[in-house]
């Protein structure tokens, strides 16, 4: 029985490599491509075994019939399979990297990053490649045609594009307050800030649907365990908000932090306060330094808050050294990345959560950071906000180029709109807003004079929060008792046509979710 079941799994594998051997020797480009992009790879390597590997990853790379989109998908398949135990298999990722050259290895690493899930570039060069040569004759060759691309760019910036590197609670969305996550009680739990979007949108200066980009990534302080079990719940957000929502308009990916200093953290939080997060502001940075050695031809933006150590990592970024203000702190920094140019970081937008000055974490004490070490703070292009749409003036006032006035109108609208509909959907906060309303509708009223100042239209009006959510909460109850009526009605299993009319007139009256 045995035997037989053996001989009926060799008959499709014998197939399968028969078919791709006759595809790959004669030399059929088109075939191949299809094939490539209609299956799963990493499942047909799987069943076709070593065979199949050398075919795609050797053969199908010296004859010449592989794009840049193929080569993305084989070595993505290789790292699904497995690579950190496999040097046979690092040696063939590592020919993938070196056989591309120019802007066709800029587009095979941002489709490395393009994937959706917890594989990227990241974890590809610094976890899956485990041998020291290897990775440094990617990293090298990156270095080296990022500085040929960097030579022939025009204009003052000389850059491919700006990546934009964000923490994800109470700089995404918002906490609640939720310990160890964040400490942003103004705002409800787990929702998107209104602005925020919008102003990455407008950032991501090279952002096109037609062409492989993944500038939009998060950092986070959570570490990686288990495939993907850490990373999957916010891979499902961000799937919600690009595929569902369409709010987000790139998909992104995310650095994880490091295990033992996210639980050191946790676990001294609450005597040593937001000081227990420094390890794990240091490790940011260093994740920072390491993630932009594999983008050397893009400029960096980079948003967090000043809740725990995102402040503390935008001074060490800011700063390119380990010296900052006056002050020290020991980084991890890899020995070979001490003594070279730093990443260009053009700017970092800190969302200001905690309200205790005296608390927030950074390279000077609290009774050095004044009036004057604000000023610095700016001058080293690090900015503070309350809300996203002042994260927007203060990035159009500093000069940057960065946003333009009709950018900056476009993120203020966008956020008064989705303020309203968080309105709509969270009724029975009511008073809970007053906090957060009043922070962004000073930074309304201020992006509202700058826009009559440029002679654009008018921003609508802020919308009254005192007099809308009363009515919300009244229509929010409506809502669910009709809900459980409609129910009732269901199990009674009512045939009157009218009183179906009449289910249909209530349900009309519904608030309206944000799907």
């Amino acid at each position: 029985g045995e035997y037989k079941r053996l001989c009926k799994v060799r008959a499709p594998k014998e197939t399968i490599v028969g078919l791709v051997r006759s595809i790959i020797s004669k030399g059929e480009q088109q075939n191949l491509h299809y094939v490539l992009w209609s299956v799963s790879v990493a499942t047909l390597m799987e069943v076709g075994g070593p065979a199949v590997e050398g075919m795609l990853g050797q053969e199908a790379l010296q004859n010449g019939l592989l794009g840049t989109v193929e080569k993305a998908i084989i070595v993505d398949a290789f790292q699904k399979r497995g690579l950190r135990h496999t040097r046979y298999r690092q040696r063939l990722v590592r020919d993938f990297f070196l056989s591309c050259s120019g802007s066709d290895l800029t587009a095979m690493k941002n489709l490395a990053d393009n994937g959706g899930d917890f594989h990227n570039l990241f974890k590809l060069v610094y976890t899956d490649i485990s041998t020291k040569k290897i990775r440094a004759d990617i990293k090298g060759h990156l270095k080296a045609e990022a500085k040929k691309l960097r030579s022939q760019y025009t204009g003052p910036h000389k850059r491919e594009g700006i990546k934009i590197l964000s923490d994800i609670d109470d700089t995404l969305f918002s906490s609640e307050g939720h310990f160890p996550a964040g400490c942003d009680k103004s705002f409800p739990h787990h929702n998107v800030y209104p602005g925020c979007l919008e102003l990455f949108e407008v950032l991501d200066k090279t952002s096109h649907a037609e062409l492989p980009s993944c500038n939009l990534v998060f950092l986070s302080a959570r570490p990686h365990l288990y495939k993907s079990v850490m990373e999957e719940g916010s891979y499902r957000l961000f799937r919600s908000l690009v595929l569902d929502e369409k709010r987000m308009h790139t998909f992104p990916t995310m650095l994880p932090g490091d295990r033992n200093n996210s639980v050191r953290g946790f676990l001294t939080a609450k005597c040593q306060g937001t000081k227990a997060w420094r390890k794990v502001g240091e490790f940011k940075y260093k994740t920072f330094r390491n993630y932009a050695e594999l983008y050397p031809e893009y400029d960096f933006i980079f948003f967090g808050d000043n809740g725990q150590g995102d402040l503390l990592a935008a001074q060490l970024m800011a700063s390119g050294s380990r010296r900052h203000g006056g002050s020290q702190t020991t980084l991890p920094l890899d020995k070979n990345g001490q003594n070279e140019q730093p990443p260009n970081l053009i700017a970092a937008l800190i969302h200001e959560v905690l309200p205790d000055e005296a608390k927030v974490l950074a390279l000077e004490e609290f009774r050095d950071r004044g009036p004057a070490w604000r000023r610095e703070q700016e001058e080293h292009k690090i900015f503070f906000h309350t809300s996203y749409v002042g994260a927007a003036i203060r990035l159009y006032e500093s000069n940057t180029g960065l946003v333009t006035v009709e950018q900056l109108r476009y993120v203020a609208a966008s956020a008064i709109t989705d303020f309203g509909e968080d309105l709509m959907y969270h009724g029975t906060w009511q008073d809970q807003w007053r906090s957060y309303e009043l922070k962004l509708r000073r930074d309304y009223d201020e992006a509202q004079r700058i826009v009559k100042r440029a002679g654009l239209e008018p921003l609508p009006a802020f919308p009254s929060v005192s007099t809308l959510t009363p009515r919300l909460a009244e229509l929010a109850e409506i809502s669910t008792s009709l809900s459980y009526e409609h129910q009732y009605e269901d199990t009674t299993e009512t045939t009157d046509s009218d009183d179906e009319s009449d289910t249909e007139d209530k349900e009309s009256v519904l608030v309206p979710l944000r799907h």
